[in-house]
């Protein structure tokens, strides 16, 4: 390989992890935002009770 394919193939890995990232934070907030929004509809259901 030279030298212009090795950072071709380091940009690309660079970007797939970028990606790997982005893609578990978003579903660790979307998770964390679901946690949140059941906790409160019981806390509403048990307030009402």
């Amino acid at each position: 390989m030279n030298m212009e394919e090795e950072i071709m193939f380091l940009k690309e890995r660079q970007a797939f992890w970028k990606g790997v990232v982005a893609g578990v934070i978003a579903s660790a907030a979307f998770f964390s935002g679901l946690v949140a929004l059941i906790y409160y509809m019981v806390q509403i259901v048990q307030a009402i009770k």
